[in-house]
């Protein structure tokens, strides 16, 4: 793990932050330390915050969501406030932006002091009953909500676009992952500089990226994350004996947004057993995608000094 003087940056996937199955309350202390400690700086994306809240939106008189309101608790403690990740998809849009020249950076985190001191009023005073069911959070959780279904609907676009090609009939061979990954990553990479220069209406930004290697975009790390988790998704449904590609979820599209947020930190923590074979079946430079048990048991090693 890294350890130097201004600490890792850490991103924390949902299910991390879930009292049930992510981090157990007897681990808790491991996760503490370290973050009081500013051996890590655990930075997050305010699309996290969407499965707990959703479970305050029935009447308010309903029995309280414990559970959600522990995972919504676990967020607000154990946060960095001051490093809110700029939303995934505006982060896709900067990189590819950047990458064709036509802007100076990449800002990887929102620059929005009052929000931040919004976050550390509603910490503050937090009440598990009310707090979440505030329009502050519901508004958030709408937000993250109808930017799940964009990234929903563009994904399922790409399968249907890609799948009547090579390997979607039945009794095909099935290539091994890296395969895969080598034919499909240029064409899931130039759809994303496509779909860009439509929403931004910029048709010069074809031109401009045609100008530069395809390789070089696929080496910046969150478009890198980005076309690797789209793969990882892509490949058990190309080949189901010629049945219709299985239809997206949302929670798909909620793995495809976590893996461009996390670009942004160097170690991506996750108890989802399939993203974590998909993200680390290829090797990113500077960026590790960990299982929590695994990382959990790195933690527990460092503290007794194993």
């Amino acid at each position: 793990m890294n350890r130097n003087s201004t600490g890792a940056l850490l991103y924390f996937d949902t299910n991390v932050f879930d009292p049930r199955d992510g981090v157990p309350e007897a681990k808790e202390p491991l996760i503490l330390n370290v973050l009081h400690s500013q051996r890590f700086h655990l930075v997050f994306d305010l699309d996290c915050f969407l499965e707990p809240l959703l479970a305050f939106q029935g009447p308010a008189d309903d029995a309280t969501p414990r559970r959600a309101a522990r995972q919504l608790e676990r967020m607000l403690e154990w946060c960095d406030h001051r490093r809110i990740v700029t939303p995934p998809q505006l982060l896709l849009v900067q990189s590819v932006r950047w990458y064709s020249g036509l802007q100076p950076r990449v800002e990887a985190f929102l620059d929005r002091e009052k929000l931040n001191e919004q976050v550390g009023r509603e910490l503050a005073n937090w009440d598990p009953v009310r707090s979440p069911r505030k329009a502050f959070w519901q508004e958030i959780a709408s937000d993250a909500q109808r930017e799940r279904q964009i990234s929903q609907d563009s994904f399922t676009t790409l399968l249907q676009e890609l799948g009547p090609r090579d390997g979607f009939a039945p009794g095909a061979r099935i290539p091994a992952f890296d395969e895969f990954w080598n034919e499909h990553k240029y064409r899931v990479a130039q759809t994303l500089v496509e779909s860009v220069s439509e929403e931004l209406q910029e048709p010069s930004l074809r031109q401009r990226r045609g100008e530069r290697s395809i390789d070089g975009l696929l080496a910046v790390r969150c478009v890198n994350l980005y076309v690797l988790a789209t793969i990882a998704h892509m490949y058990p449904r190309f080949y189901n004996d010629g049945r219709q590609i299985p239809k997206i979820r949302q929670s798909d599209a909620a793995d495809l947004r976590h893996a461009v947020a996390a670009s942004v930190a160097e170690i991506f923590v996750t108890n989802d057993s399939r993203l974590y074979r998909g993200l680390s079946a290829i090797p990113i430079k500077d960026f590790r995608i960990v299982e929590l048990n695994a990382f959990l048991t790195e933690l527990g090693n460092t503290a007794t000094g194993q």
